[in-house]
């Protein structure tokens, strides 16, 4: 927290299920009385069970939307209010390349990330025009595939690992240090593949496909199907 030089250096951890807006409210009322009111809010958490769509439980789609999507909702409400009282703070949403694009296997995954996109920019136009604070920053990640044990048992061919490497997370979490430090609204794309994301709907269909078969990616999350 911002301006909070007794606080330098110290360090707090609550458990929470930001699946539960009650589990979230109990969390975020523990911080304020035990830490004082965050300036920053990083939204990180995720899951993931990829599966055919006629394949996918009630509880899959709801543990997704609760985790991946609603989550969001649940901690922004519970943070955002004393942003816009003092006039400032930056709220950082962790989304995915596939916020652009689908992939087999992953219908609820990618319509979760899909949301994230549309949340976060929406957020951005009421911070600005309604709310009058636009320095409450947002600040949206769209990573490829990322070294972390939700994708754990992803499997790529070699071409599609020279094209999409891999990112570290360390670098991940690095990009949204500066993204905070600047404290200016952004947009982080990585690697750069990600840059081309949106552009892949704008393609001719036959042009999509072949990026499509490039990047493995109706194929790449096979395994993790298997390892269920």
């Amino acid at each position: 927290m911002r301006g909070s030089s007794h606080l330098a250096g110290r360090q707090w951890s609550f458990q929470c299920d930001v699946s539960s807006r009650a589990d979230v409210d109990r969390a975020a009322e523990r911080i304020r009385q035990e830490v004082g009111h965050p300036t920053m809010l990083l939204n990180n958490a995720g899951v993931n069970h990829p599966n055919l769509i006629l394949d996918l439980s009630d509880g899959d789609i709801d543990s997704m939307f609760d985790t991946n999507v609603k989550a969001h909702f649940y901690t922004i409400q519970a943070f955002l209010p004393h942003m816009l009282a003092r006039g400032s703070g930056h709220i950082v949403c962790t989304a995915s390349a596939l916020s652009y694009v689908g992939a087999s296997l992953m219908t609820d995954y990618c319509a979760s990330k899909h949301a994230l996109l549309g949340l976060m920019e929406a957020l951005r136009y009421e911070l600005d025009k309604k709310y009058k604070a636009p320095r409450v920053r947002t600040t949206v990640v769209t990573p490829g595939h990322i070294r972390t044990p939700l994708f754990a048992d992803v499997k790529t061919s070699a071409l599609a690992a020279f094209l999409s490497p891999t990112l570290e997370p360390q670098a991940v979490a690095q990009a949204m240090v500066d993204a905070l430090e600047r404290q200016e609204s952004s947009h982080i794309a990585m690697p750069f593949y990600a840059h081309s994301a949106p552009l892949l709907k704008t393609l001719p269909s036959f042009l999509r496909d072949l990026a499509q078969w490039i990047a493995n990616a109706d194929d790449t999350v096979s395994a993790c199907t298997k390892a269920r």
